[in-house]
Formats: C-alpha cells, sequence, structure tokens
C-alpha cells in the first residue's frame, strides 16, 4: 500500500506543480510511530503568497484521518500560517479535497464528493 500511497502523493505534487504552485513533497510524512519528532504533511505548497497543507490519500472506498494525525494537521497548519486539506484520489474520479477544519469522522466517497471541492474547484478558490 505504500507504494501506491507515495505515487499518489508524487501524481499530487506534479498537478499543483502544472498548476504553477510552489511544491515540497515531504518524505516520511505523519508517520509520528517511525521515531520522527514532529508531524509534517505530505505536501506543501505554495501560489502567490498562499500556503497549503496536504494530507494525501489513495483508498477505494473509505478514508480517515486517525484523531492523532487530524489534531498534528491542525496543528502544523497553525504554526504555519496556512489552510490544510485531506486530499483523496479516489479511482476514475480524480482528486477531492476536504478542508481539515470540516472535517469530522471518516468520508465515504459520497460524502467527500458532496462536500468537498474537486480538485478544479479548488484552483477556482485559491489559485
Amino acid at each position: 500500500m505504500y507504494a501506491k500511497g507515495s505515487a499518489a502523493e508524487r501524481e499530487f505534487a506534479e498537478l499543483l506543480w502544472r498548476w504553477d504552485f510552489a511544491v515540497v513533497r515531504s518524505a516520511g510524512s505523519g508517520n509520528l510511530t517511525a521515531g520522527a519528532r514532529y508531524y509534517s504533511p505530505d505536501i506543501i505548497a505554495a501560489k502567490k503568497g498562499s500556503i497549503f497543507a496536504f494530507e494525501c490519500k489513495f483508498r477505494k472506498n473509505y478514508v480517515k484521518l486517525s484523531d492523532e494525525d487530524l489534531r498534528s494537521l491542525k496543528e502544523w497548519c497553525r504554526r504555519a500560517g496556512c489552510k490544510g486539506f485531506l486530499a483523496w484520489k479516489i479511482s476514475r474520479k480524480g482528486w477531492w479535497l476536504m478542508d481539515i477544519e470540516r472535517l469530522t469522522g471518516g468520508l465515504n466517497e459520497d460524502r467527500m464528493q458532496k462536500t468537498a471541492l474537486s480538485f478544479n474547484q479548488f484552483l477556482t478558490s485559491f489559485a
């Protein structure tokens, strides 16, 4: 699963780069259990003075951030002064982005598409 997840992160980073964002992909991100002393998001992107942090997921039917990961991402965003998103790649439907301030519990595909932004909507809103 790690290989698919890291491939999805690289794909999302490349997508942001093509849309003229400055992009950093963080190796070993979000992995406090592997000896890291602090949390970092999967991808950090900036454009025209706006900064975004993304936790990326690639799963078929359901995605959820643990309470600890969500708290850590929110804290990271607070310290950085940026906007945080859960980015979920849904097979054959593209990337969907959920503002972490609106995120509660897990998301299935139906709920994500009703409450989240498609990548194009994200570009319209923030790029």
